[in-house]
């Protein structure tokens, strides 16, 4: 991933020394990098939360229960 980044900052450094708008062209390559990384964080997240909706059983750890050689679940 980190190459991938040195890689576009290169290919934005060259565009910029040999175009005419050398001040727009890294920022409008900068931002498309970053947008695309918060959409695929956004929808990395959605999917990760996605189990977790509308299941109100979920099953909590008690602290007294014995698991184990000592006891067989009490």
């Amino acid at each position: 991933m980190l190459t991938l980044a040195n890689n576009l900052m290169l290919l934005a450094e060259n565009a910029a020394e040999h175009s005419e708008h050398s001040l727009l062209t890294p920022l409008i390559i900068g931002g498309s990098i970053m947008l695309t990384f918060l959409i695929l964080l956004l929808v990395t997240a959605s999917f990760s939360n996605n189990h977790t909706i509308g299941k109100e059983d979920i099953e909590l750890i008690d602290p007294n229960r014995q698991v184990g050689s000592l006891g067989a679940g009490r």
